[in-house]
């Protein structure tokens, strides 16, 4: 691994903690052991440290979900205490018909906006 791909693995994994309140330690073994950090994130490099902050904590996040990695409580945690929850069982703007890709980028986003 080179230094740019080393420093951006470090990136990943500090905002990863600082989104999800986990320690740097945890996130580091969690991608490890998934297989995302040297199957996704170190072979990406290229094409993600092109990204956004957000999108890019948006796609690990999702990605984290899906590998399992990303505890279950926690991911509740941060949907049921959403403004876009409340406005979806509000029946608000037919954000119900939105995918949920489309949903979980929008309680990403009010996530990391809550945490600055």
């Amino acid at each position: 691994m080179d230094k740019k791909t080393l420093e951006f693995v470090t990136y990943c994994i500090g905002k990863l903690s600082v989104l999800l309140q986990l320690p740097q330690k945890e996130i580091y073994k969690r991608l490890k052991t998934s297989g995302i950090l040297y199957d996704y994130i170190v072979p990406s490099y290229d094409v993600l440290h092109t990204f956004s902050s957000r999108y890019l904590m948006e796609d690990l996040t999702e990605y984290m979900r899906e590998k399992g990695v990303l505890p279950l409580d926690k991911a509740t945690d941060i949907f049921y205490s959403s403004e876009t929850a409340s406005m979806i069982e509000d029946g608000i703007a037919d954000l119900h018909c939105r995918s949920g890709r489309y949903l979980a980028g929008e309680i990403t986003r009010e996530y990391q906006e809550a945490q600055q």
